[in-house]
């Protein structure tokens, strides 16, 4: 009880100073202190401020490094995720190697991991939410498998999947199949861990089936499915498909 009254006697005094004192005049340092102040009430908003104005006025690194990263994490609490963006990364572009280095790739995939849009929108958001838990799992392993870094990885590379079967599926309806066909082929060469991969593989050879091209390609990719994949629908349409070809083959 009586650590609290203290902290909350600190808290006032604080915001009276903080009154009675233009932050213009205010150094780098103690702009710094009133902004962590503040973080510690909560009352991340107005640590912000502080914050960015002790780096503009910052004359030493570790104060610049320590308000800049308060900066990032001030926006981070607050769910302010586009603002914690450009404050995580330019944390990690200036004081790479610091201690701090995990807990700020984390935080910094995360954002972009929460602002993720719909599958019909662009996916740069996703692309970089990658890049960075890919970062994170190779330049801190352990701490990565401690936040289950590698099944956010899996469910970001299918999502990545997931856009360009939705584009391919778009080309497909409007008669566009050689667009269609590439965007097939990039998923089947570079999404071979998704969930998706067998969706493509399916769709793809069907596709060259129907165009009477590639057969042997498309027979491999069919096989590939049944060794590959326990889905019931997606085993069943691929050795229909095998039997249909088997068929064509005896009566010719």
């Amino acid at each position: 009880m009586m650590k609290k009254i203290l902290i909350l006697l600190a808290f006032v005094v604080f915001v009276v100073s903080c009154a009675s004192k233009n932050p213009n005049e205010m150094s780098a340092e103690q702009l710094l202190s009133y902004g962590l102040n503040a973080f510690e009430q909560a009352d991340y908003d107005e640590a912000a401020k502080y914050f960015e104005k002790s780096i503009m006025k910052a004359d030493t690194p570790e104060i610049a490094a320590k308000a800049q990263l308060f900066l990032g994490n001030s926006y981070f609490i607050m769910g302010d995720f586009a603002q914690a963006i450009p404050s995580y990364e330019q944390y990690l572009d200036l004081y790479e190697g610091t201690k701090e280095e995990k807990r700020v790739i984390f935080r910094l995939a995360s954002s972009y991991y929460k602002i993720i849009q719909s599958i019909d929108r662009d996916q740069s958001n996703t692309k970089e939410a990658l890049k960075y838990f890919e970062k994170l799992r190779q330049k801190f392993p352990a701490y990565a498998h401690e936040k289950g870094v590698d099944d956010t990885i899996r469910k970001l590379r299918n999502r990545l999947a997931e856009k360009e079967m939705y584009v391919a599926e778009f080309y497909f309806r409007i008669g566009k199949d050689e667009a269609a066909e590439k965007r097939l082929k990039y998923i089947l060469e570079n999404y071979q861990d998704t969930e998706v991969y067998c969706k493509a593989a399916l769709k793809y050879s069907e596709y060259l089936i129907e165009k009477g091209k590639k057969t042997n390609v498309a027979v491999a990719y069919l096989k590939n499915v049944l060794q590959q994949n326990n889905d019931k629908e997606y085993l069943e349409r691929a050795s229909e498909i095998l039997k249909k070809l088997e068929s064509n083959v005896s009566s010719e």
